[in-house]
């Protein structure tokens, strides 16, 4: 039923003074363009169009950039002059919408004049395919679209981009590293969280080191005394992110407090299907491992939360060798692990040439 669109179609035409029209995930789709599209070319009075999460398809696109040429629409994401911060997190963007962004880059619409701060978190099917459930099932799916926008990324005004749980893989992670790297704007700050990088985390921590504008990578504010990723599903890469930040000192100089309780930081997994009871542990240990390397070069000590990691024998033993080395730890929470009897006595040996002056293994434990 286009009914009640066309009506207000053709009283855009009609107005005195511009609006911006806000369509986001309105299910728009050819036949809806269609009508707008018309509306525009009639002279509706627009200066934004939110155009974002529709059922778009390229040549939808087309229609509408067409449509837009010399007239007032600066922006076909809903951005209004003068705005300075672009956040489009959990709108349940997809493959178009970058398309859409790109798009606006390249007419120099508001988006490119204005904006510093671009945030697209928390939407995987953006760059990866989605299940059924609306659940992440394919990294990188539309990485080259990913690539489209980066490149377009590269000369505009951002300073601080936050692309975590975007469905980013491998390939995807190189595009936002060569974008790193090109960026005419101080790109200061970086959030790539909860992606599925796996070993294309190697390429942006090596962009990182050789870029000091580039403040953080797990979009830290700058002087963060503590840092709570209880519970928030990261994992060996997203450690390995944070440990290359504690490393470097830069807008992670001043934590003094670290939880990671409540995820699997060692790969640990069910076998078979979630719920079977069987579960594998310490399948991926390199992100610990860098954790632990990061810890004895702090030059003050933190409060460190392991507990409910999912840490079995090999994943304590890592931690117990950083302590006795003289990690710089002064307390730790390593409760509800499955460590059992040798992994427990792995820890204990190690506290007794610890920095360590409270163990919680469940409850304080002063030493």
């Amino acid at each position: 039923d286009l009914s009640g669109l066309k009506e207000l179609c053709e009283v855009l035409p009609t107005l005195e003074r511009a609006i911006s029209l806000d369509l986001a995930n309105c299910g728009l789709g050819v036949a809806e363009v269609n009508e707008l599209a018309q509306a525009i070319s009639a002279g509706a009075t627009l200066t934004s169009i939110n155009c974002l999460a529709n059922k778009f398809e390229e040549d939808d696109l087309a229609t509408l950039l067409t449509a837009i040429e010399g007239t007032s629409v600066r922006s076909l994401c809903g951005l209004t002059e003068g705005q300075t911060v672009a956040d489009f997190s959990g709108q349940n963007l997809g493959p178009i919408d970058m398309k859409i962004m790109a798009a606006e880059y390249g007419f120099q619409g508001f988006i490119a004049a204005v904006v510093a701060s671009l945030c697209c978190a928390n939407n995987p099917g953006m760059v990866g395919k989605l299940d059924q459930y609306a659940r992440l099932k394919t990294p990188d799916a539309h990485a080259e679209v990913f690539k489209h926008l980066t490149d377009n990324l590269k000369t505009s005004q951002v300073t601080e981009a936050d692309f975590s749980a975007c469905g980013l893989g491998p390939v995807a992670l190189g595009h936002l590293s060569e974008w790193v790297r090109d960026a005419t704007a101080p790109l200061t700050s970086m959030n790539c969280l909860n992606n599925s990088l796996a070993e294309g985390v190697h390429t942006i921590i090596k962009v990182f080191e050789e870029t000091p504008r580039l403040r953080t990578l797990c979009g830290l504010e700058e002087g963060v005394e503590q840092i709570d990723w209880s519970k928030s599903g990261k994992g060996p890469a997203d450690v390995a992110l944070l440990s290359t930040e504690l490393k470097a000192g830069r807008a992670a100089a001043a934590v003094a407090r670290l939880s990671l309780s409540g995820n699997f930081i060692t790969g640990s997994k069910e076998k078979d299907y979630a719920g079977s009871g069987r579960w594998e542990y310490d399948n991926d240990l390199s992100g610990l491992i860098s954790l632990c390397d990061a810890l004895l070069t702090l030059k003050n000590p933190i409060e460190l939360d392991l507990s409910q990691c999912g840490l079995s024998v090999n994943g304590v033993n890592a931690v117990a060798k950083a302590i006795s080395a003289g990690a710089a730890v002064e307390a730790l929470a390593i409760g509800a692990n499955p460590i059992g009897t040798k992994g427990g006595n792995i820890l204990i040996e190690a506290i007794r040439s610890s920095n360590l002056t409270t163990i919680d293994i469940g409850k304080p434990l002063p030493l």
